[in-house]
């Protein structure tokens, strides 16, 4: 089954698209939690596209739910 597209970020250490956990379009800077790495980083909302999240990010969260 194809995953709808979300709001992502690119982790500032590992350089994977992870899920930015906003329903929404943001306007102010969002704080992320990587789900590989665990580092916690500021994103801006220039920073915030559209797409997918990595397939090991995506694997890893199934695994949690």
């Amino acid at each position: 089954m194809q995953e709808r597209k979300q709001f992502i970020v690119t982790c500032k250490d590992c350089r994977r698209d992870v899920p930015s956990g906003a329903w929404e379009f943001p306007f102010h800077s969002i704080e992320v939690t990587c789900p590989l790495c665990g580092e916690k980083h500021r994103y801006l909302p220039s920073e915030v596209i559209l797409g997918r999240p990595n397939e090991l990010v995506a694997k890893k969260q199934r695994l949690k739910t």
